[in-house]
């Protein structure tokens, strides 16, 4: 009877380990959903909704004129739609093209050493951000390809 008993206890401890552990990955896989969610819907955005979001949040972060805020907008709607134009996810060399590009227009527009490497800790941020939320690869992610 001990026996029976202690089997049983063994076999219900076990069983609450393996429903605890499913419920945890439950919730990792719901984790995934709703970022993957996220990545979809900014990915569905136009190149020109991109911008306004990155700028406005640039903003933020860095003090910058009206200006100055058309002309981002302008250099990122271009970033953007030439990552839709251009398959980057496999070419790397494209890639790194264009975010050079990009951040040769946006230094000349901030024209401000200070200012830039503000908007290179934004870059940074926005990156470790994105690759918080378990965007692999970096293709998938927020900033695309930061």
């Amino acid at each position: 009877m001990k026996k029976d008993f202690s089997i049983c206890l063994i076999f219900l401890c076990f069983s609450i380990a393996a429903l605890a552990q499913e419920n945890g990955n439950e919730e990792h896989h719901h984790g995934n959903w709703q970022q993957g969610q996220q990545q979809q819907q900014w990915q569905q955005q136009s190149p020109d909704d991109r911008a306004k979001a990155v700028v406005s949040q640039l903003s933020n972060k860095v003090q910058v004129t009206q200006q100055q805020k058309d002309s981002l907008q302008l250099t990122f709607r271009k970033f953007f739609s030439d990552l839709q134009t251009y398959d980057v996810k496999d070419n790397p060399d494209v890639l790194n093209q264009l975010k050079t590009k990009r951040d040769a227009s946006v230094k000349r527009i901030l024209a401000d050493d200070s200012k830039y490497a503000d908007y290179q800790n934004f870059i940074a941020s926005m990156k470790q951000h994105a690759q918080g939320q378990g965007n692999q690869g970096d293709h998938q992610d927020n900033w695309h390809h930061e």
